[in-house]
């Protein structure tokens, strides 16, 4: 295999790749720009929000996953005041397993923001009239977090 390995190609995995780019196809065809809305409403709430930093780019990103970081609040304690109210987010890098990220580190985010990093995963399922209340209960729930921490 161009001189790294020896073997034989991984058909099963590669039938499967060109399955999920088949179903990708479908599914840009299917709901035309509506992640991108999503997306796109969810970086404008967000920029629009005291001590939050955008992490994913502006331009060129994936629109399915945008990650945050939030100044002076650990992103675990976020995830559990949103999750009172049903609504769910990841925190760190999705690589880091509990661990200081070598993504995070990678993409030189202000320290006063790395224990507050936290992603938002779009869906066919969501809607655009959803990002606004989530980002009003995420802002209520920092509001808390920093009265209880003094932060």
């Amino acid at each position: 295999q161009e001189g790294r390995r020896a073997g034989t190609e991984n058909v099963p995995y590669l039938v499967g790749f060109a399955a999920a780019c088949q179903y990708m196809e479908n599914f840009q065809k299917a709901y035309p720009g509506k992640i991108q809305a999503l997306y796109d409403e969810a970086v404008k709430q967000a920029m629009a929000m005291d001590r939050v930093h955008l992490l994913s780019p502006r331009e060129g990103a994936s629109p399915y996953i945008l990650s945050l970081g939030i100044e002076g609040i650990r992103a675990e304690v976020l995830l559990h005041f949103l999750e009172k109210e049903e609504m769910y987010l990841s925190t760190g890098s999705a690589c880091s397993l509990g661990k200081p990220s070598a993504v995070i580190e990678a993409c030189k985010i202000p320290p006063a923001y790395r224990d507050g990093v936290v992603r938002l995963s779009f869906q066919t399922e969501n809607s655009v009239e959803e990002v606004a209340p989530f980002f009003r209960k995420m802002e209520e729930a920092m509001e808390s977090i920093r009265r209880a921490t003094g932060k």
